[in-house]
């Protein structure tokens, strides 16, 4: 699988550019809104975050910060972005261009560099995760189906516990006999909505898109059929972030 073809979807289309807490100490309402619009979840969200950058938190980040392509990754972030902390026109610029689609002043070799850094690091987390969590077969089948391969690296962008649920799933229906891609790709975006919930559009809407882009006929038909029984539901549920 082309993982710097796959990674640079991910970041194109699922993940956010940068962010940093200045930005929204200076003010608060730009990202959580104001007054009826004003929206709680989108605030403690941004309230919490570190500095951020293609879905990479500096806070959050853990030993994955760390490693050598992290560090190189932050230093050039660092190098390119330290003083626009506080400056609302920068949030959501992706390595050259904000969100306008106009030049950000970022020169296009430190872009390409930042998202070759970042897929880097998550191709590492891929392989860790995949023979960590996922059984051989299983493995192979995720590794030779574009659909089931975004699913396991955008998993990785979620975290290692949520690669876990998303393998745990894998595993059980390879056990049970289940083999058709497509069918597989489909749980796999069902326990996606059921861990982030149906109202988180990128999990819920954008990530089962892209995959219907990629093959036709991934999730789309499946997630029809979840999202008509969750309406069916909606009242009743519960939802976390």
């Amino acid at each position: 699988m082309d993982v710097k073809k796959y990674g640079n979807l991910i970041i194109d289309r699922l993940e956010g550019g940068y962010f940093h807490p200045d930005m929204y100490k200076k003010d608060p309402g730009f990202f959580a809104g104001r007054g009826d619009k004003y929206n709680a979840t989108i605030d403690k969200a941004y309230k919490n975050s570190g500095e951020t950058m293609f879905g990479f938190d500096r806070k959050a980040g853990g030993n994955l910060n760390k490693t050598a392509t992290m560090v190189e990754f932050w230093k050039l972030v660092d190098q390119y972005y330290k003083p626009h902390h506080a400056d609302l026109t920068w949030w959501g610029e992706k390595g050259g261009k904000f969100r306008t689609g106009k030049a950000s002043g970022v020169p296009a070799s430190v872009g390409t560099r930042l998202r070759e850094l970042a897929i880097a690091t998550m191709q590492k987390q891929l392989d860790s995760l995949a023979n960590s969590y996922l059984k051989p077969e299983a493995k192979k089948i995720v590794f030779s189906d574009p659909r089931l391969f975004v699913q396991f690296l955008y998993a990785c962008w979620n975290g290692s516990g949520n690669f876990k649920k998303f393998a745990d799933v894998m595993n059980a229906a390879y056990a049970k006999g289940t083999r058709d891609p497509g069918k597989l790709e489909t749980l796999i975006q069902a326990k996606r909505v059921e861990i982030f919930g149906t109202k988180n559009t990128v999990q819920a809407k954008l990530v089962p898109q892209l995959i219907a882009e990629i093959a036709p006929g991934g999730s789309n038909k499946g997630m029809l059929l979840l999202f008509a029984a969750l309406a069916v539901g909606a009242a009743f549920l519960i939802f976390k972030k």
